[in-house]
């Protein structure tokens, strides 16, 4: 609650109404700073429904203001649909990835947000994340966080949990050997090397294969993906088959 800025106090109380997550979380913070301003439930499942009326009142002159449970509205968050329809501005405040990588002292180096792995095409995501010569952050549901930590094998990552809150952690160091507490809004940045693990490429390839993808297919993507030669992968692939052999 305290990282809260005095114009954003001033705009919430000059508002016609505040489009919320959860009216129990932010009534918390309205009732803290004593803004009366009234509350309707915004979120993925309900973003659609609203969509019309909200424009409308806005475009009849209505002060509409967007909120989200924690960190920047508009970031992995409901109304990005509402943003782009509507003349907006915004008040600056909390923004987890920017805060991890300044937190993790990386600010200085090349960065690229990626929101929440896709659900399905995560393991991808990692090695595209392990390719790129930065940093990669990610967010990161604490069920998903043993999952993409034991994917990432040996490489460098930070693990930060509960930004500016009474339960605020930082931990580096090997994905496979650091321990921390699967709770609460996560942050996952990961060091790229510029090219993916030669292990990592042969497991793409196996799974692809086993998914019916022709080996020159599978071979193929996974250089795409990976950012290794296409030649190193299929003489990989031919002394796999050696020894199996």
């Amino acid at each position: 609650m305290g990282d809260i800025s005095q114009r954003a106090i001033e705009v919430m109380r000059e508002c016609d109404y505040l489009l919320v997550e959860d009216t129990r979380q932010s009534g918390k913070l309205l009732k803290a700073h004593r803004i009366e301003t009234p509350m309707k439930s915004f979120h993925k499942f309900s973003e659609r429904s609203l969509h019309e009326r909200v424009v409308g009142d806005i475009e009849s002159g209505l002060k509409v203001g967007l909120m989200s449970d924690a960190g920047l509205p508009g970031i992995c968050d409901p109304g990005c649909a509402l943003i782009r329809e509507v003349e907006a501005t915004i008040v600056p405040g909390p923004c987890a990835f920017a805060c991890a990588a300044a937190l993790c002292g990386v600010g200085d180096r090349p960065l690229q947000f990626l929101g929440y792995p896709p659900e399905k095409k995560w393991r991808e995501a990692l090695l595209a994340a392990r390719r790129y010569e930065g940093i990669s952050i990610f967010y990161v549901a604490p069920h998903d966080l043993k999952r993409i930590l034991g994917a990432c094998h040996d490489w460098r990552v930070w693990v930060v949990r509960e930004l500016t809150k009474v339960f605020e952690e930082v931990v580096c160091g090997r994905a496979d050997e650091i321990e921390v507490t699967a709770k609460g809004e996560m942050v996952l940045l990961i060091e790229g090397e510029g090219r993916a693990p030669l292990v990592e490429v042969m497991a793409l390839v196996e799974r692809l294969e086993k998914m019916g993808a022709r080996p020159r297919e599978a071979i193929r993507f996974a250089a795409e993906m990976s950012g290794r030669p296409q030649k190193e992968i299929y003489q990989q692939c031919l002394s796999k088959k050696k020894k199996i052999d």
